[in-house]
C-alpha cells in the first residue's frame, strides 16, 4: 500500500472519528440538553480563547452567556458553570464530595495544600500549616506585619516632599510582598525598597497567573516551563519575576535542608518551624516529605498571600477616595478612635470599628478574591443542581463574581455601599462573602488577610490624607488570570500627612 494510500485512510478515519465525537457530545452526551453554546459543547478551547487570545475575557463571556442562556451553561463538552448564587455552597460547602478538578490545579504548585487534588492529603499539609495562621498566632507576630506597614507609610510620605503622585497599587502590592514574606520566612523581600515599588518579582508577578490558565489548557508546557527554570539555574543566568522568588525560597530551604538548626536564628516563627521534617514539634509536618512539597507550599502561601490583599487594598482606596460621604465618615470614625496620629494603630481596636469593618467587607465584595471560576469535579454517583442532574465526572463551577454582583442579594451591586454591611439583617449577607472560598478548601490564611486588611486600611486612612489624581471607574476594569489583574489606568494619588 502506497504512502498516500495510507495517508488517505487515516485521514478519513479521523473525520469519521471527529464527525462521531461530535455528533455524541451534541446529541447523545448526558450533557446534550443542557443549553449553552454550539462551540462549547463541542471543544474544552472555546473557554481557552476567552482565558488566553481574549486575554482574561472568560468571566466577562459566562456574565453574556448567562443573560442567553439562563442559570446553567455548557461551557465544555463537559463542563457546566452555574449563576445561582445557592449552588456555590452546594459545590464548594465544608464536607462535600466534590474535588478539585486536575486540569486546573496541576497548574499550581501541586505538591502543596492549595494545589493538592486528594482531599485527605490537602487536610493534613494545611493542619500543619495552619498554626502559623490562627489568632494567636497572628496577635504575636503583628509587630511585624506594623512594621511593614509603618514603612509603607512612609515611603508614601516620601511623594508628598517631592510633589509626585504614587501608583497605589504598586505601593499596596509591594506592602503585601513584604508581609507575607516577612511573616512566612523570617526575612525581608525589599519590595517596599524598591524605586516606584518596582520589585522585580512583582513586575512579573502577572505573568504568572496568565501562565497557569495555559498550562491548564496545555499541560505539557507546565515540563517545558519547569525545565526551563532548572536549565537557567544550571547556567547561571540571572532569575526575574517569579524566577527570583523561586530562587530566593530555593535559596532558604536548601540551606534549612542542610542545616535546621539555622531556624532557631530566625526573628520569628516561620513556615519552615511547622513543615520541615525534623525541625517541627509538629507530627504533621511528615506530609510534606519531599524538598519539592516543601518548595510548593512555600511558592503557594508567597503568591497566594500578596495579590488578593493588596487588590482588596486597592480597590477599597479607590471607592473610599471617589466618595466624599465615606471618605469623611471613615476618617472620622479612625479619628475618635485613635486620636493622636501618631498613636500605634492595633489589631485589637480597629477590628471592633463597625464602618471600617464594612468597608473592607464591601472592598472584598468588589475585589472577588480570585475571580476565575475555581472548578470542582463531581465525585459522587451524580448529583441535582439548581435542577439539572450533573453525572459523575463533570466539572463545575460558579464563580465568585455571580455570588458578589447578584442584584437579589446585593441591590446596586456595582454600588460601593458600606452601609449595606450594617443593616439589620446584614448577618445574612456573610453567607454571600465568598472572598476567601467556603468550606474546608478555603483560604488558610484567612485571619492574616484580615489582619493585613484592617491595618492597612486603618494606618492608611488615620496617617495620610491622600486625594486621587484619576478617579476614572475604567481603572477597575480587570482581566480574569485567575485573580483580577488591573489593566485600566492606574490610580495614582497626592499624599500628605494628615493633620493632628
Amino acid at each position: 500500500m502506497s504512502f498516500c494510500a495510507s495517508a488517505s485512510y487515516v485521514s478519513i478515519a479521523a473525520l469519521v472519528y471527529s464527525v462521531t465525537v461530535c455528533v455524541h457530545r451534541l446529541h447523545f452526551h448526558p450533557l446534550a440538553r443542557v443549553p449553552g453554546p454550539l462551540l462549547g459543547a463541542l471543544t474544552d478551547y472555546y473557554v481557552t480563547y476567552y482565558d488566553i487570545v481574549k486575554d482574561g475575557a472568560t468571566v466577562d463571556q459566562l456574565q453574556k452567556l448567562h443573560a442567553i442562556y439562563g442559570p446553567v451553561v455548557r461551557i465544555g463538552p463537559n463542563a457546566l458553570h452555574f449563576s445561582n448564587p445557592d449552588v456555590y455552597h452546594q459545590i464548594y460547602t465544608r464536607g462535600t464530595s466534590f474535588l478539585k478538578d486536575p486540569a486546573l490545579y496541576r497548574a499550581f504548585p501541586d505538591k502543596s495544600s492549595f494545589g493538592s487534588i486528594d482531599p485527605v492529603q490537602a487536610k493534613a499539609r494545611r493542619d500543619a500549616i495552619s498554626p502559623l495562621f490562627s489568632r494567636r498566632a497572628i496577635a504575636k507576630l503583628e509587630p511585624f506585619i506594623q512594621e511593614k506597614i509603618d514603612k509603607l507609610t512612609n515611603r508614601l510620605l516620601n511623594y508628598h516632599d517631592v510633589s509626585k503622585p504614587v501608583d497605589l497599587l504598586q505601593a499596596l502590592r509591594a506592602a503585601t510582598l513584604d508581609i507575607i514574606y516577612s511573616y512566612c520566612f523570617g526575612e525581608d523581600c525589599y519590595a517596599l525598597d524598591a524605586p516606584d515599588f518596582k520589585h522585580p518579582i512583582l513586575m512579573g508577578a502577572d505573568s504568572v497567573n496568565r501562565a497557569t490558565l495555559i498550562f491548564k489548557a496545555f499541560p505539557a508546557l507546565i515540563y517545558v516551563h519547569r525545565f526551563l527554570i532548572w536549565l537557567l539555574q544550571l547556567l547561571g543566568c540571572p532569575a526575574f519575576g517569579p524566577g527570583l522568588l523561586v530562587n530566593k525560597i530555593s535559596t532558604q530551604l536548601d540551606g534549612l535542608l542542610a542545616d535546621s538548626k539555622a531556624l532557631a536564628d530566625a526573628p520569628h516563627e516561620t513556615i519552615f518551624h511547622h513543615i520541615l521534617p525534623g525541625a517541627s514539634a509538629n507530627k504533621k509536618s511528615t506530609a510534606f516529605a519531599t524538598r519539592r512539597s516543601l518548595l510548593d507550599e512555600a511558592l503557594s502561601l508567597q503568591i497566594a498571600g500578596s495579590h488578593t490583599v493588596a487588590a482588596a487594598c486597592y480597590v477599597g482606596c479607590f471607592h473610599v477616595l471617589n466618595n466624599r460621604s465615606v471618605h469623611q465618615r471613615l476618617t472620622v470614625d479612625l479619628k475618635d478612635a485613635i486620636p493622636d496620629v501618631t498613636d500605634a494603630v492595633r489589631l485589637e481596636m480597629v477590628e471592633k470599628l463597625p464602618y471600617l469593618t464594612a468597608v473592607i467587607k464591601e472592598a472584598l465584595r468588589l475585589s472577588h478574591g480570585i475571580v476565575s471560576p475555581m472548578l470542582r469535579t463531581v465525585n459522587s454517583d451524580g448529583v441535582v443542581l439548581d435542577g439539572i442532574a450533573v453525572p459523575r465526572g463533570t466539572t463545575v463551577a460558579v464563580g465568585n463574581t455571580f455570588v458578589h454582583l447578584n442584584p437579589e442579594i446585593f441591590p446596586n451591586p456595582h454600588t460601593f455601599d458600606p452601609e449595606r454591611w450594617l443593616k439589620e439583617d446584614a448577618a445574612a449577607l456573610e453567607h454571600y462573602l465568598v472572598a476567601f472560598s467556603k468550606g474546608q478548601r478555603s483560604c488558610t490564611g484567612i485571619n492574616l488577610a484580615w489582619c493585613e486588611l484592617y491595618l492597612i486600611l486603618a494606618t492608611l486612612f488615620r496617617r495620610l490624607d491622600l486625594e486621587l489624581v484619576n478617579s476614572s471607574p475604567a481603572s477597575m476594569e480587570y482581566s480574569a488570570h485567575l485573580v483580577a489583574v488591573f489593566h485600566g489606568e492606574p490610580i495614582q494619588a497626592v499624599v500628605r500627612p494628615m493633620s493632628s
